[in-house]
């Protein structure tokens, strides 16, 4: 990194006896970086929260970046909702939509992604799974 990267991390202790899918947190932390901090060429910083709901958990991770401008934005989202899949074959794979393919194929279609953003104030991907009993406390 270039810029001073300042970040948090916290998670509710009810959940560390549940297991996830490996690799889902990493990509989308890796995309605030490149796509949302990078870009500012000033300090950035990332927080992520994981919390429960219910029969579920919530990821929430969130930067200080650029944002997405709305246009691209409703791109994303759409192609997350209904063309995940596609995008993941071959050489197209894109980190965010191959998460949510691995979400969707794993849990189901009422789990996975979530994006909110502001030009200019930054983004939050909110990443929704179902609580699974078996961590090891390292999940």
């Amino acid at each position: 990194m270039r810029y001073p990267l300042t970040y948090e991390v916290t998670a509710e202790p009810e959940i560390v006896n549940h297991s996830i899918i490996k690799w889902i947190l990493q990509p989308i932390v890796e995309n605030a970086i490149i796509h949302g901090i990078d870009p500012l060429r000033s300090e950035g910083n990332i927080t992520i929260n994981a919390r429960s709901d219910k029969d579920r958990i919530l990821f929430s991770i969130t930067d200080n970046g650029v944002g997405i401008e709305p246009s691209k934005l409703s791109e994303i989202r759409e192609q997350l909702k209904y063309g995940s899949a596609t995008l993941t074959k071959y050489k197209n794979r894109v980190d965010l939509y191959n998460v949510q393919t691995r979400i969707l194929s794993h849990y189901g279609d009422e789990f996975g992604l979530s994006i909110e953003s502001t030009v200019n104030k930054g983004t939050s991907v909110t990443i929704t799974l179902p609580k699974e009993e078996g961590g090891n406390g390292n999940a």
